[in-house]
């Protein structure tokens, strides 16, 4: 399974919150963070125990000022929210090519493999269901939403 954030250092702390909340529920894993500068050791560490633990990868992509030239930054909203267009385009080397993108504000309650099981057959309805029960995002009420 492949899990996919964004962020910029001001939300590292609660990207932080979400992986755990993430390897609570799951292991073998990717999680692939997008970030716009580098990222300090003691951060890296800190992840890589997560990842050694739960047996899953950690990578993360510096976007570079080319990969966000043209997007606007408005203040509230900053060119790494949008990180997630990227996802096909800088992320093509993976056997499994269905993602979850996650904000860096979603809490998970419970397992998502079902979620993946539903990219690959969308007409288990009931599955997409039972999943807005397991993730609550704060900005939304506990709506989320699912890319593939």
């Amino acid at each position: 399974m492949n899990f996919v954030f964004a962020a910029d250092k001001n939300y590292l702390p609660h990207f932080e919150t979400v992986l755990k909340s993430v390897m609570c529920y799951h292991e073998n894993v990717h999680i692939f963070l997008f970030i716009n500068e580098p990222l300090d050791e003691e951060f890296l560490q800190r992840i890589g125990y997560y990842m050694q633990k739960r047996n899953s990868r950690f990578f993360y992509y510096i976007l570079s000022a080319t990969d966000l030239a043209g997007l606007k930054n408005n203040g509230h909203i900053t060119t790494t929210t949008y990180a997630r267009y990227f996802i096909n385009r800088l992320l093509p080397h993976q056997k499994d090519n269905r993602w979850c993108y996650l904000d860096i504000d979603t809490i998970v309650n419970g397992d998502l493999t079902h979620v993946f099981d539903l990219m690959q057959n969308p007409a288990q309805h009931s599955t997409a269901q039972h999943s807005k029960r397991i993730l609550w995002h704060s900005c939304c009420q506990g709506r989320i939403a699912l890319a593939a």
